[in-house]
C-alpha cells in the first residue's frame, strides 16, 4: 500500500509492473505465464533420479543430492566453455542454487560443500550462504552485492546456499 501511494503521488502517465506474483488483475496490458515461457525463455530444469538407493543412502540423502547437483553443474560448465570458445562468445558462468530448510541447515550444507570431504575440497571458497534475515543492514547489503556478482566471469562463487531469500524471481 505504501508503494502504491508513493507511485500515485507522482501522477505517472503510465506504469509498468513486472512480477511473478501479480496481485491485481485490472488493466493488464500483457500477461506472459510461466507455462508459455517454459521451453521458450525459461529452460526446463534437469532432474537427477536414483533408483538404487539403500537405507544407508537415505541417511546421507543431502550429500547425494549435492553430489548429483554438482555433477550436473560441472557438466554444464564444460559445455558452456566449449560452446563459448568454439563460437568466440564471452564466457558464461553457471552457478548452482541450493535451497535449505533453515539457517542451521544452510550453514551445515555450505561447510560440507567447502570441506575436503566434498569433491576433495574443490569447492572451498566457492560457496556463499545467503539468509532472508541477515544480522545487520551491512550484512544484507553485502549479500545483495555478492548475489549481483555471482554471474560475473571473475566471481569465485559457484554455489549459492540460501534459505527462502531467493524463493521468487
Amino acid at each position: 500500500p505504501a508503494s502504491l501511494k508513493a507511485i500515485h503521488h507522482l501522477k505517472p502517465v503510465l506504469g509498468l509492473e513486472f512480477t511473478a506474483t501479480p496481485k491485481f488483475q485490472g488493466n493488464v496490458l500483457y500477461s506472459f505465464s510461466l507455462g508459455e515461457a517454459i521451453g521458450r525463455y525459461v529452460k526446463s530444469p534437469r532432474v537427477v533420479t536414483r533408483t538404487n538407493l539403500t537405507a544407508a543412502d537415505q541417511a546421507n540423502i543431502d550429500k547425494l543430492k549435492l553430489k548429483d547437483g554438482i555433477y550436473l553443474h560441472e557438466e554444464k560448465k564444460a559445455c558452456l566453455a566449449e560452446f563459448c570458445n568454439a563460437y568466440g562468445h564471452p564466457s558464461v558462468k553457471p552457478f548452482v542454487l541450493v535451497s535449505t530448510r533453515d539457517t542451521e541447515h544452510a550453514k551445515e550444507v555450505r561447510q560440507y560443500l567447502e570441506s575436503d570431504q566434498f569433491e576433495g575440497g574443490a569447492y572451498r571458497g566457492k560457496a556463499i550462504e545467503i539468509h532472508s534475515k541477515p544480522n545487520s543492514k551491512e550484512e544484507s547489503e553485502e549479500n545483495i552485492a555478492r548475489l549481483l556478482e555471482v554471474e560475473s566471469p571473475t566471481s569465485y562463487v559457484e554455489v549459492v546456499v540460501h534459505v527462502t531469500m531467493l524463493k521468487e524471481g
